[in-house]
């Protein structure tokens, strides 16, 4: 049989995502947050938090730090259902999600936002299960415009989402390993002797035998 890498990988496309102006391997935290109930979501040294605030009928991502001083406040018009907050390894960055079907990134220093998942379907949820690269250079996602392949790849320098080259159905599981960009991909369908691996953008893709990280559903 041939192996999954040769008949799927034909090309890498690349998706741009719509900004707005202002602005994990080991994922932290995950939390569900609307505008009436404020939930502070900490980044990984609990040297910052944050959470969403209502104010005028006005939706701001507020970040504080330990001292309990302001150090960032993000406006996001017309923002509906807020929640999803995931910081990144570095704390540089977090993404959230809006009403369940869009996904965006947010930069602390620039204090600016941007687009990279907008799903246009209306589907009761959409579970993107972020992970940040653990040098917070890629958070590798679930996609739900395309069913064939559900899992993406964006790129902080690039500002631009890839596809990862596998089909959907043949994943099981895909989790970084170590700080040299290696993503694992755990697969029922490959032998366990035969490990296949590639480069694509600077990204070691490693496709072994299913080994049951993190589930793709």
């Amino acid at each position: 049989m041939k192996t999954i890498f040769g008949l799927l990988l034909i090309s890498v496309f690349l998706l741009m995502g719509t900004v707005t102006n202002a602005n994990n391997f080991n994922i932290k935290v995950n939390t569900n947050v609307n505008n009436k109930n404020l939930v502070d979501v900490w980044n990984n040294d609990f040297s910052q938090k944050a959470f969403f605030n209502e104010k005028n009928n006005t939706t701001y991502l507020t970040i504080y730090n330990q001292q309990n001083e302001l150090v960032a406040e993000h406006l996001i018009p017309r923002a509906t259902k807020l929640k999803n907050i995931t910081w990144s390894a570095n704390n540089k960055y977090l993404t959230f999600t809006e009403n369940d079907r869009n996904l965006w990134v947010y930069t602390i220093e620039h204090n600016a936002s941007k687009l990279i998942e907008n799903n246009l379907i209306d589907i009761q949820e959409n579970k993107f299960s972020v992970q940040w690269s653990p040098n917070s250079e890629w958070i590798q996602y679930l996609s739900h415009v395309n069913s064939r392949n559900k899992a993406k790849l964006y790129s902080l320098k690039r500002h631009r989402s890839f596809i990862l080259p596998i089909n959907s159905s043949q994943i099981s599981s895909i989790n970084w390993q170590g700080y040299d960009n290696k993503l694992i991909i755990n697969s029922s369908f490959m032998e366990p002797e035969k490990p296949e691996q590639m480069i694509i953008y600077g990204i070691k893709l490693v496709l072994q035998a299913d080994s049951q990280v993190a589930r793709l559903h």
